[in-house]
């Protein structure tokens, strides 16, 4: 599938992920799940665009918040932490600009 389709179905299954109380606790965390592995294959395929790096980091955080899985919500937490760790390499900070 074309990358801005699969970005936006990223961004809004994270929106989404965002209204547990409205959801339900289980939904919102598959559609967070899916927003982390849509923006995982898109930072695969184009490793030179942080933005969709930034966008899983993104998701991993919200659904760290949402995970009622202790030792998932942390796992969730650190491939963040880890991730924002790379974006922070400096051959990427000049591509990052606006995104931290």
């Amino acid at each position: 599938l074309e990358p801005a389709y699969l970005a936006l179905k990223g961004a809004v299954l994270s929106r989404l992920g965002q209204a547990g109380g409205m959801i339900g606790r289980p939904k919102a965390v598959e559609y967070l799940s899916e927003s982390v592995r849509l923006y995982t294959g898109l930072s695969d395929r184009f490793p030179e665009l942080p933005f969709y790096r930034a966008q899983r980091i993104e998701a991993l955080l919200k659904l760290s918040r949402i995970e009622p899985n202790r030792s998932k919500a942390i796992e969730h937490y650190d491939q963040a932490i880890a991730e924002a760790n790379k974006l922070g390499d400096s051959r990427l900070r000049n591509q990052i600009g606006p995104l931290i």
